[in-house]
C-alpha cells in the first residue's frame, strides 16, 4: 500500500496530460508539414509560370533566366522544397509576386491591424447577440419566439457563409 495514494494518482494524471498534449502537438506539426508539402507541390503542378506577373513580353531569355535565378526557380524541385521549408522555419516568407519589391511578411503586417479590428469586432458582436438571444429564447421556452429563433439560427448555420454574407450586405448596406 502506498503511503501517499493521492500523490501517485496526481502524478499519473499529470503524466497522462503531458503525454496527451505532447501527442497533440506532434500531430499538429505533422498536419502542418503535410499542408506545407501539399501546397508546395500543388503550386508547382499548376499550369503557367509563377513569374507570369513579372515577365513582360519584351523580356529577353537572359532576363527571364535572371528572374528565375533570383527566385530560385532554376534549381531542382527537391532543392526548392528544402529551401522553401527552411525559409518558412526562419519566418522568411519571400518576396511578393504581386507587390513587387515588398516582402510577403510586410504585406501581411500591413493588413494585420484591419484584420484584427474586423475579427475582434465580429467576435464581440457575435457573442453579445448570441448570449442575449440565448437568454431571451430560454426565457420564452416553448413559445413562438423560441421556435422562430431556432429556425433562423439553423437556417443561417446551414446556408453557405458567402451566401449569408451577400444577403446581409444586401439587407443592411443598400438604401
Amino acid at each position: 500500500m502506498a503511503v501517499f495514494p493521492n500523490r501517485e494518482r496526481e502524478l499519473r494524471m499529470r503524466r497522462g496530460i503531458i503525454l496527451y498534449i505532447g501527442g497533440r502537438f506532434l500531430q499538429s506539426l505533422l498536419v502542418l508539414w503535410v499542408i506545407v508539402t501539399f501546397l508546395f507541390f500543388l503550386f508547382r503542378l499548376a499550369p503557367g509560370s509563377p513569374l507570369a506577373a513579372y515577365i513582360d513580353t519584351t523580356f529577353t531569355a537572359e532576363q527571364e533566366a535572371a528572374l528565375m535565378a533570383r527566385f530560385g526557380l532554376d534549381k531542382p524541385v527537391y532543392m526548392q522544397y528544402f529551401i522553401y521549408v527552411g525559409n518558412l522555419m526562419r519566418g522568411e516568407l519571400g518576396e511578393s509576386f504581386t507587390s513587387s519589391g515588398q516582402s510577403v511578411l510586410d504585406v501581411l503586417l500591413d493588413d494585420l491591424p484591419n484584420t484584427l479590428y474586423l475579427t475582434i469586432t465580429s467576435l464581440f458582436l457575435a457573442y453579445f447577440v448570441g448570449v442575449i438571444g440565448g437568454v431571451v429564447m430560454a426565457a420564452q421556452r416553448g413559445m413562438r419566439f423560441e421556435k422562430i429563433g431556432i429556425t433562423f439560427t439553423l437556417m443561417t448555420r446551414a446556408a453557405p457563409q458567402f451566401w449569408v454574407g451577400m444577403i446581409l450586405l444586401y439587407l443592411f448596406s443598400y438604401p
